[in-house]
């Protein structure tokens, strides 16, 4: 149950990027001042870097949280009051980030280099 649990969320992560990824590399173009170009080939130039950011933030974010709530809610035997919740989102959100921060630099360095290929280039490069 468990491991479908998470690659449920790793399948669904992966999903929403795919969708909502184009606006990644316009928004990244906009605060770099770089012109801006809408062909297929430009707004998922990084998809790769895109994708690694989802596996290293995001999932991460949604296990953390829910193994937490569920450890709550099974050992107290009652829903976590909202501080608890709060202080879940604080925890998973924190160790999120520093998992997933080399990843958005990945993402912003692979939008900006003219000569991207891939984000294992990328990395190799930094």
């Amino acid at each position: 149950m468990v491991t479908l649990d998470i690659a449920m969320t790793f399948i669904s992560n992966l999903i929403a990027t795919t969708i909502v990824y184009p606006m990644d590399p316009i928004r990244v173009q906009k605060q770099l001042e770089i012109p801006i170009s809408y062909t297929a080939r430009s707004i998922y130039k990084g998809y790769s870097a895109g994708l690694l950011r989802q596996i290293t933030y995001s999932s991460p974010n949604l296990i953390i949280y829910r193994s937490l709530n569920q450890t709550y809610t099974s050992t107290a035997e009652k829903e976590p009051p909202i501080l608890h919740k709060s202080f879940f989102g604080l925890v998973s959100g924190g160790i999120s980030g520093v998992l997933g921060n080399p990843s958005d630099l990945l993402l912003i360095r692979s939008v900006k280099d003219p000569q991207y290929k891939n984000v294992f280039q990328t990395a190799m490069q930094i």
